[in-house]
């Protein structure tokens, strides 16, 4: 993965904000995602689920709802996949301002 971290500016509670991480295949058979788990239903990624060939890659987009959020959010998203590792790690920070 190029990078899998991303630290967003202040944003307003209830705004919706994505980011689109690139996931890279540095191995030699195709990588799988298999499937992700986050850490609330605030969180979500969308992806083709395609395998990835080797050297190839795939924009895999992550948004986070800031509805009822408030206050420093520091996120992580596991994605399961067919490596020798077995999953790979996303992480994001946000500080959401309260709303009005």
């Amino acid at each position: 993965m190029k990078k899998s971290h991303v630290r967003f500016p202040k944003i307003d509670e209830g705004r919706i904000i994505e980011h689109t991480f690139t996931v890279e295949n540095r191995g030699d058979i195709p990588l799988e995602i298999l499937g992700y788990d986050v850490e609330c239903s605030c969180t979500s990624i969308k992806y083709d689920s395609s395998p990835i060939p080797p050297g190839g890659s795939l924009p895999l987009t992550l948004r986070f709802d800031s509805s009822g959020k408030k206050g420093f959010q520091d996120r992580y998203i596991l994605l399961e996949t067919n490596t020798v590792r077995r999953t790979e790690q996303l992480h994001f920070e946000v500080m959401v301002r309260a709303g009005k």
